[in-house]
């Protein structure tokens, strides 16, 4: 590929205190936090009364094992909880911003001091190439009939490659903008090396 001569802390766990058996309760019992929530169905009462009558036969490292797995286990859900409630938010504010206007019509491509990389930057994305991944997109593009045929190969390829161009510079298919115009920049400014 030759350029072209144009342009140059610890956590405290509450619920270890249910290993040692809080007043009151029977000792091996596990306590659970569905007092605190929604009446249990019938398949939930089956799984703590088998999960009761195990805890009894077990010693107590192996309870405090237990509900160190059962506390990540707790976490790990309310994590998701938080997730999904932000990604809810964050949908809603989706709606009432407008986007960014999209510009795949204008492409920037930078070369490596030493030639061994380009970033070719367009949609607000910068996308880095290798030089071999650099003369096989020259390659693609000097090989398509026009601009059409273009876009498919180009868009085959990076879904092949590097689908992280795709993504990153939100190409919807084959015959989006951005495609054409990185296969116009390189057709212009790079030709197959011999």
């Amino acid at each position: 590929m030759a350029k072209k001569s144009t342009k140059k802390s610890e956590k405290k766990h509450p619920s270890k205190s249910t290993a040692k058996g809080a007043a009151g309760e029977k000792p091996g019992r596990v306590e659970t936090e569905a007092k605190k929530s929604a009446p249990m169905n019938q398949e939930k009462k089956e799984l703590i009364a088998q999960l009761n009558s195990l805890v009894a036969n077990l010693n107590e490292v192996s309870i405090a094992f237990l509900i160190r797995q059962a506390d990540v286990l707790l976490h790990n859900t309310r994590v998701e909880e938080e997730r999904t409630r932000f990604h809810a938010h964050d949908e809603r504010l989706d709606k009432h911003i407008s986007p960014t206007p999209a510009d795949k019509d204008h492409v920037h491509v930078k070369e490596g001091e030493d030639g061994s990389f380009f970033v070719i930057a367009i949609n607000t994305a910068r996308n880095f190439f290798a030089l071999d991944e650099m003369r096989k997109l020259v390659k693609i593009c000097h090989a398509a009939e026009n601009e059409r045929d273009a876009g498919e190969r180009l868009f085959n390829w990076f879904s092949r490659e590097k689908g992280e161009v795709i993504k990153n510079t939100r190409i919807s298919g084959p015959g989006d903008p951005a495609l054409v115009t990185i296969y116009k920049y390189i057709i212009n400014n790079y030709d197959v090396k011999e």
